[in-house]
């Protein structure tokens, strides 16, 4: 028995600093139309979407109708710290109403005009950072 015991304590002591010091990063890299998210806070609401993660890959969307009288203006906050952050906002025909892509740290605000139906999606490929977008409807 002691003899077990003393062969499993100097396995785990063998071990131990065998994984405890390794350097490398992993890398992982997602097959088409597959999602990734590691240590992810995410909150989505009628009018935010912040997310922060260590890995992102895969896309979120948003759908925003308009009234005839009815404007938005959109904040966006991003924090890249490595991969690709992309911002694609289409309008009602599919048309590209606004496109950005790599989007580096830092903030910028848009306006969406009256009367149409808007798909926003943001779209990640290994991308590490945060980002928050926040829709104002004015009448």
């Amino acid at each position: 028995m002691k003899k077990a015991i003393k062969f499993i304590c100097i396995t785990i002591i063998l071990t131990l600093p065998l994984s405890g010091c390794s350097k490398n990063k992993i890398q992982i890299k997602a097959p088409a139309n597959e999602e990734i998210l590691v240590s992810t806070l995410e909150e989505i609401t009628s009018d935010s979407i912040n997310m922060s993660y260590s890995l992102f890959t895969g896309y979120r969307s948003k759908v925003i109708d308009l009234d005839q009288c009815e404007t938005c203006n959109i904040d966006v906050n991003v924090t890249s710290n490595s991969g690709d952050l992309d911002l694609t906002i289409l309008d009602a025909k599919g048309e590209i109403a606004y496109k950005e892509t790599s989007i580096p740290t830092g903030s910028f605000s848009l306006s969406l005009a009256a009367g149409t139906r808007y798909t926003i999606r943001i779209d990640a490929m290994e991308h590490v950072g945060n980002f928050s977008m926040n829709f104002l409807v004015n009448e």
